[in-house]
């Protein structure tokens, strides 16, 4: 067994005690018992009564039928061969099959508990009470029983003909059980599977036509049997409690099927491919010449409506009455023998459930599709959002599309027209409607052909999808066309709309004239490359005004290209007419900022060009960052990818936007955190020399310390925020001299810096090495050093925000050397020791050249120096506690306060490329001011070991800073 069948099967026991728990099994099973009989007794009494009477028209046609389809050969005599066998393997695979195609395989039905459910379900209502036997037995048999009809074999001779009083021979032919058994396989699967139920049910009708080509049956005894079947489906699916129990097992083997099938059931079904099958086959192409009158809805059974209640759970039973009736096979052939006037009980044998399946072909009168969610009740495959509808349909009634769905009309149609109100209606075929149709709301799209007139009115849109319009279309105020496609003939009222393509570049051909009234409206669509929206007239052009408004083809984000064409001097030929142009339109609105466009008329052609007008970039930028960068871009020569990404710009939004993708402030953020984090190793220093208490013992001392450092960095009004981590190890080694009144060490380490913010990223490998010393003199001290650290540093930004594929990556070194000095004077109490300090630090930090790959908008930048100075003053205060002879704790606090000299910004050099269109792009600026707590705990453990445990804070202005730390120290 295959991994995904036992998936299936799995899921399939998961869900069944969930099933259970809503669904009471026996007690339905109970409501079918009690209802059954009168089921059948209706049937037996009202629906199938009889058998072809000896000498009657319908007997005449069943023994043709039975001699000319016994003559059938080739392959559709071997399928009938096959279906001889009746076993629930040979039938189930065969319809499943039809349904699932090559992933059979994956989907293990027949181990699906709630569908087990719906079988056993429905095979219990085609049993009922034989009265003759006492007993229950399924109905086919009860009435075999009751006809005792000859079989084909047994009452037709050799030469084609009826015996001799064939009616007195007794056998078993109608109905055919074989064929009932096929239908009993194939209605919970139509039931699991309306969307192929069109396909299930034609193949059943298939499997019972082969018991004709055997020879084992007659065409009514197939047709009575598909009788049975469909009366039964309908009394269930008529029935309200029952109808929601057989949906909610559906629903829940479709549910573990989706699992299967990448979560959507779609995956997994087969497309419809043509069979053998054919309508004619249902009344096995036996009628009367002459014409009749169209069967109505009324004459149709009413509970026989309830068949397509799955299929279209979005309509009424009014309309599935409809659809029945303007599909079922004609009433005067062989599936309507039975057929009696004013008796809708003789016309179950006329359903035509495959055809139905696909949808109505006949309008009787209008017909209104509510196709939403409020229908879904019983909606299992999704009919409410999408629907197609495959028959021909004609009639005198209109259509009227209301509800957010899609429809779409795959037929070639004939009927009234059509109203769209809400949603999408798809009119696919070749269609021609009676009457002019109407687009109030929602969609009309064509992809067919269309011979008939069209209003697109207020909220509407008319969207050519390669179609084809053969009369006139007229658009009105708020209303919209679309598409690419030809028309007839087109005008465009007031406050109407014609966007050839709304998101890419289309054209529209009027095959006779196209007329702009005053203040209508024609969107173009203009693409880099020289290709623009185009309306091409074989008629003429007549312009009584208008506006035409210009906007750029959605496009891939120009700042991941190297090369673009501009837009600036181009020219679009944007409408012709073979006869002549009559008249001008009264203004252009190009949908940019920074594009001017002026249209140029002739004879034949109007075309649009386009220029840069004065309005600089900067001038709509909000921050220093944003107006250093829409400075270095205006700086850009026309056709650069950065350049002409603003351009296209359509708001303030979408242009500083881009400004901000483009400042590369990641590169002055990254640095800015490496100097802020530089403190880290000093502290470590500064942290080991106060930890060593002298005790005159002359030992050399060895240290590790790890940390984990966060820091945040807030908005300001030029530069956004950023989010670092910092992790790494730091050890030394010192020793005492002069008779340990002062220190002397040396310090390495390793670090890793990860940082985040807009929409960038970064990260440093940072290598540290040091030099510290530590003077006590009794209760003064003075502490120094100096260190430097290489950075090797990455960088990856988006400069397209939608597609963060799209990225500039840049790696480059980078060096911090820094010098600290610290004075601090111990005061000792009984519990407390305080230690006023003051601490000065000088740090430099030096940037290698900066060079990003990716597209145009990748930065370079030359190297650059960062100098800051900053001081710390403020007081410290330890207490000792004694925990053994050997051992004691101290705990140790610190509150400060941190300056900063010079200037706080932290700002980066940076230019496009090579080009000479540099910008200054700054961090969030350092405070100048801030708090530093720091607390820890140490523990001597033995007099040559001390462990201490510490955190340290930093909040400002702009930023909140935080470290752990873990600090041994051995003595040896």
């Amino acid at each position: 067994m295959k991994l995904s069948t036992l998936t299936l099967s799995f899921l399939s026991l998961l869900y069944a005690n969930t099933s259970m728990a809503l669904v009471d099994i026996d007690q339905t099973k109970e409501s079918i018992k009690k209802q059954r009989n009168q089921w059948f007794s209706h049937l037996s009494e009202n629906v199938v009564t009889k058998i072809p009477e000896q000498g009657s028209k319908i007997a005449e046609w069943d023994r043709q039928v039975s001699n000319e389809y016994k003559k059938i050969s080739g392959e559709r005599r071997k399928l009938a061969e096959a279906d001889k066998n009746q076993s629930h393997a040979y039938v189930y695979d065969s319809f499943v099959e039809k349904i699932l195609g090559k992933n059979t395989t994956n989907v293990d039905l027949e181990h699906d508990q709630s569908f087990n459910k719906i079988t056993a379900l429905y095979k219990e209502a085609t049993y009922a009470y034989d009265e003759k036997t006492k007993k229950t037995r399924s109905i086919d048999f009860i009435l075999k029983d009751r006809f005792g009809r000859g079989r084909p074999y047994q009452v037709i001779d050799k030469n084609g003909e009826y015996l001799k009083d064939y009616t007195d021979i007794v056998g078993s032919s109608f109905p055919s059980g074989h064929t009932f058994n096929g239908f009993r396989e194939a209605v919970p699967l139509a039931m699991l599977f309306p969307e192929k139920g069109s396909d299930i049910f034609a193949r059943a009708i298939e499997y019972g036509e082969s018991r004709v080509i055997v020879g084992a049956h007659f065409g009514t005894d197939t047709i009575a049997s598909r009788v049975l079947n469909y009366h039964t489906m309908a009394q269930i699916l008529a029935d309200d409690d029952l109808s929601k129990i057989f949906v909610h097992l559906a629903r829940d083997t479709r549910k573990n099927i989706a699992n299967v099938c990448q979560n959507n059931i779609k995956n997994c079904l087969e497309s419809s491919t043509a069979s053998q099958y054919k309508e004619e086959t249902g009344y096995y192409a036996k009628k009367d010449p002459t014409q009749v009158v169209r069967i109505l809805p009324n004459e149709m059974p009413h509970s026989a409506a309830y068949l397509l209640r799955l299929r279209f759970p979005y309509l009424s039973t009014a309309q599935w009455q409809s659809i029945l009736a303007s599909t079922a096979y004609p009433s005067n052939s062989l599936a309507g023998w039975n057929i009696k006037k004013d008796d809708p009980d003789s016309y179950w044998g006329v359903i035509n459930l495959p055809k139905a399946y696909n949808g109505p072909s006949y309008f009787y009168d209008t017909f209104v599709v509510n196709q939403n969610k409020n229908n879904q009740s019983y909606d299992l495959a999704g009919f409410t959002e999408w629907d197609v509808w495959k028959n021909d349909i004609s009639g005198s009634g209109k259509l009227i599309k209301n509800g957010e769905g899609i429809l779409t009309l795959a037929g070639n149609d004939s009927f009234a027209g059509v109203e769209v109100n809400q949603g999408t209606l798809t009119i696919a075929g070749n269609s021609h409607y009676l009457e002019k149709s109407a687009v109030n709301g929602g969609t009309l799209a064509v992809q067919g052909t269309l011979n008939s007139a069209v209003d697109v009115n207020s909220n509407g849109t008319l969207a050519l999808m390669a179609g084809k319009i053969d009369s006139a279309v007229s658009v009105n105020n708020q209303g919209i066309l679309v598409g690419n496609g030809h028309i007839a003939k087109l005008r465009i009222n007031a406050g109407g709309t014609v966007s050839p393509d709304a998101s890419s570049i289309g054209t529209l051909t009027i095959l006779d004239n196209v007329t702009f009234d005053k203040n209508s409206n024609y969107h173009v669509n203009i693409s880099p490359d020289g290709r623009s929206d185009f309306i091409q007239s074989l008629g003429s052009a007549t312009l009584h005004g208008g506006s035409i408004k210009v906007s750029l083809e959605s496009a891939k984000n120009l700042l991941s290209e190297k090369e673009v064409r501009s837009l600036t001097g181009s020219k679009y030929k944007i409408l012709t007419a073979e006869k002549a142009i009559t008249g001008k339109f009264d203004l252009t609105e190009p949908n940019y900022m920074f594009v001017g466009t002026r249209l140029d008329y002739d004879q034949n052609q109007i075309l649009l060009n386009i220029g840069r007008n004065d309005k600089p970039f900067a001038s709509v930028a909000k921050t220093d960052n944003e107006k250093a960068v829409a400075i270095a871009v205006d700086q850009l020569a026309q056709g650069h990818p950065v350049f002409e990404s603003i351009l296209k710009s359509r708001s303030e939004r979408d242009a500083r936007q881009a400004f901000q993708a483009l400042t590369g402030q990641i590169h002055s953020d990254i640095a800015s955190d490496q100097i802020n984090t530089s403190r880290l190793f000093t502290e470590a220093w500064n942290n080991q020399l106060r930890l060593q208490q002298p005790e005159k013992d002359n030992q050399a001392t060895s240290w590790l310390r790890l940390v984990r450092n966060w820091e945040r960095s807030s908005t300001d009004q030029n530069a956004s925020g950023y989010h670092a981590t910092t992790d790494g190890v730091y050890f030394g080694l010192d020793a005492p001299l002069i008779n340990d009144a002062l220190k002397l060490g040396v310090a390495s380490g390793y670090t890793h810096s990860s940082l985040s913010g807009n929409h960038a990223s970064a990260s440093s490998d940072n290598y540290h090495l040091g030099l510290y010393a530590g003077m006590q003199l009794e209760n003064f001290a003075l502490r120094t050093g100096a260190s430097h650290i290489w950075h090797r540093i990455d960088t990856s930004r988006s400069v397209n925000y939608d597609a963060q594929s799209d990225r500039n990556t840049a790696k480059y070194d980078a060096h911090s050397n820094q010098v600290f000095t610290e004075a601090a004077y111990t005061i000792k109490t009984d519990k407390v020791n305080f230690e006023p300090f003051a601490h000065v630090t000088y740090i430099n930090f030096d940037r290698n050249n900066i060079r990003e790959h990716g597209g145009a908008a990748s930065l370079s930048g030359k190297k650059q120096y960062i100098d800051t100075t900053l001081s710390t003053v403020g007081l410290r205060a330890e207490s000792s506690f004694k925990v053994s002879d050997l051992s004691d704790i101290q705990l140790r606090g610190e509150l400060g306060w941190q300056h900063y000299y010079d200037d706080l910004d932290r700002a980066t050099r940076l230019n496009f490329g090579t080009d000479h269109a540099s910008f200054l792009v700054k961090s969030v600026p350092v405070s100048r001011d801030g708090m530093l707590i720091k607390v820890s705990s140490d523990m001597v453990v033995n007099k040559n070991m001390q462990v201490s445990l510490g955190y340290e804070g930093l909040v400002s202005d702009h930023y909140k800073d935080n470290s752990v730390n873990a600090h041994l120290i051995w003595k040896f």
